[in-house]
């Protein structure tokens, strides 16, 4: 008399029951493919908005990553950053001899040792915005 028929067999080193051994020859059968073109038709039917949405959504992001750059393009993207580094580096030089003339004022408006009036803090005040622009150009 066999081992499956006695109701046991050997699987790896270990004994196993008719019953598991009917368990695993189902799972053997299973033709998964099948069940994956089962789900997504019933998805597809059962949320057909939704699921278009999805697969435009999975196109646009499919088409979005690879399209490539013309010299045109590339030629014309950087003449714009070029003129646009002129462009911060004239505002930077405005803004610095702002800066520069505001800490003029400031330093003839500052009374002996310090000492600073209402005229004082404002030409201190414009300084202080003038420092805050200058910086904020330099990023």
């Amino acid at each position: 008399r066999s081992k499956v028929a006695s109701g046991m067999a050997a699987v790896k080193g270990r004994e196993i029951t008719v019953k598991e051994w009917e368990e695993m020859q189902k799972w053997e059968n299973v033709d998964i493919s099948a069940m994956i073109v089962s789900s997504a038709k019933s998805i597809l039917v059962r949320r057909p908005i939704a699921t278009g949405f999805w697969l435009v959504g999975l196109l646009l992001a499919a088409c979005a990553g690879g399209l490539p750059v013309g010299e045109d393009a590339r030629e014309a993207y950087s003449v714009m950053l070029q003129h646009a580094e002129v462009v911060d580096s004239r505002e930077l030089g405005r803004s610095e001899e702002e800066l520069h003339l505001l800490e003029g004022q400031y330093y003839n408006a500052r009374g002996w040792f310090g000492a600073c009036d209402e005229n004082c803090t404002r030409a201190l005040d414009r300084v202080e915005m003038a420092r805050t622009e200058v910086a904020r150009i330099r990023q």
